[in-house]
């Protein structure tokens, strides 16, 4: 199992204050296919959840989207887990937004990474 965690908090390297909702693209880079339970946290729980098995690369179904997840300009966490043994083979792109305007992205490098290997 590998984890991907996103901390944003008020004033912090990742502002809350400036981010309403958050778009959310994966891909499969490796050659096996496995499954990724997507959470998303405030502090008086958990506001999202779900699950997507994504193909092994480069069949359909390596990539998913999810748009338009609600963080509602508040503190927040999005913890990404996989069923794989190493974070290598996961893309991870967060597109944050405030009424609609891009005003971020991330990749899995500004996540912090629970990598079994």
């Amino acid at each position: 199992m590998s984890i991907f965690r996103l901390e944003s908090f008020e004033y912090g390297p990742i502002d809350s204050r400036y981010i309403q909702s958050v778009d959310v693209i994966m891909q499969n880079l490796g050659p096996k296919t496995f499954d990724a339970l997507i959470q998303g946290f405030h502090a008086s729980g958990l506001f999202h959840l779900s699950l997507y098995a994504l193909q092994k690369f480069p069949e359909p179904g390596s990539t998913i989207t999810i748009n338009n997840i609600l963080t509602h300009n508040i503190p927040f966490s999005l913890q990404i887990v996989t069923n794989t043994n190493t974070t290598a083979y996961t893309a991870i792109t967060v597109y944050a937004k405030n009424n609609g305007v891009l005003v971020a992205m991330f990749s899995q490098n500004e996540f912090l990474l629970f990598d079994p290997n």
